[in-house]
């Protein structure tokens, strides 16, 4: 079949529903997008598209779907493992070394200190 003849029975098929207005080239931008968006690999879109490069998929569809991003951060970070809880320090007993010495400074002596 002629590319066009292919084009022009799309756009009646498409007008004689209720879709919005699309392309066949946007169909296949948008199959390839769901694809990678449910997990399909790039070298599988590469193909499918009949990409000469997987370079040209990865530049295209690896940043459209936030979502995609956020579950393979999210599935990143599930591998790393927790902190180890840090032990368990001993609360001081009686008051600290810098009270202990504001004390003594305050504290009265009972000598007087007479002026010569």
């Amino acid at each position: 079949m002629h590319p066009e003849t292919v084009s022009e029975t799309f756009r009646r098929i498409l007008a004689a529903t209720d879709l919005p207005p699309i392309t066949l080239r946007d169909l296949r931008h948008v199959a390839a997008t769901l694809t990678h968006g449910g997990g399909g690999d790039l070298h599988t879109i590469k193909e499918t598209l009949r990409h000469s490069t997987i370079t040209l998929t990865s530049d295209t569809y690896t940043s459209l779907l936030p979502e995609v991003d956020k579950a393979a951060a999210e599935a990143a970070a599930a591998l790393v493992p927790p902190a180890r809880k840090a032990p368990a320090v001993a609360p001081a007993v009686g008051p600290s070394a810098h009270a202990r010495g504001r004390e003594r400074r305050s504290a009265p002596t009972g000598r007087s200190r007479s002026r010569r």
